[in-house]
């Protein structure tokens, strides 16, 4: 795992801290944070967010199985866009090109 990932979670806490605000304290982009949040997650570390709390922090059991509903939610919502993109467009709609 990246040192980045391991310093990430050394600073999160059981409180929301706003991606911004991990990035400034890390001084790294806020996409190195996206990527890093991602890894410790792929690594089975629980990093849990919400909009409503609007930040990361540590999860508990019940914050793990929120975040897992929440990603799987996620993805069925894009599988079914990449359906309708598969389909292609609607009879009589014009294909812009690009």
């Amino acid at each position: 795992m990246s040192d980045l990932a391991l310093r990430l979670w050394d600073i999160l806490s059981d409180k929301p801290t706003p991606r911004a605000d991990l990035a400034e304290m890390l001084n790294v982009s806020d996409r190195m944070v996206r990527r890093a949040i991602a890894e410790l997650r792929e690594n089975g570390y629980n990093v849990a967010c919400s909009s409503h709390k609007k930040g990361y922090w540590r999860g508990n059991d019940a914050d793990r199985r929120h975040t897992i509903a929440e990603l799987q939610s996620r993805n069925i919502k894009l599988m079914e866009v990449i359906k309708a993109m598969e389909r292609g467009p609607i009879d009589g709609q014009e294909v812009m090109s690009i």
